[in-house]
């Protein structure tokens, strides 16, 4: 009786882990997303101050920004790999849309959409080595 007793704590201990890992990995990955679209938001508004020197590109890259935006947000309760799972090809599809758009000819709308993109991959990339490896 002791021992089984032992054991159900042990799995709830270490379901409470995975759930606190999940949390923190969660947190870590939202605070990148963010740092990276201010970081990009700071570049747009900088070129929109100077719009005749870049013409349209603030707009551009504010529009792929609102867009990109709109597809990273967190679903209420999705997991990571939930997320990745949905977010991935959403942004795929965003990167074929400004590759092959005319209102960014100089593929700064694509560049944003792609720097989020690429770290997505990566960190999914992490997950995934962090989920495979006990």
């Amino acid at each position: 009786m002791k021992h089984y007793i032992l054991s159900k704590l042990n799995k709830t201990d270490s379901n409470e882990r995975n759930t606190n890992t999940e949390f923190q990995l969660k947190t870590n990955l939202k605070n990148q997303i963010s740092a990276l679209l201010q970081q990009q938001m700071k570049d747009a508004n900088s070129k929109k101050a100077a719009s005749y020197f870049w013409g349209n590109t603030g707009w551009v890259i504010e529009q792929a920004l609102l867009e990109s935006h709109n597809i990273v947000e967190w679903q209420e309760d999705e997991s990571i790999s939930s997320y990745f799972e949905r977010v991935l090809p959403e942004l795929m599809r965003l990167l074929h849309k400004y590759r092959s758009s005319c209102d960014d000819p100089n593929g700064y709308g694509f560049a944003v959409v792609n720097e989020l993109y690429l770290m997505l991959i990566e960190r999914a990339k992490n997950h995934q080595q962090h989920v495979l490896t006990p």
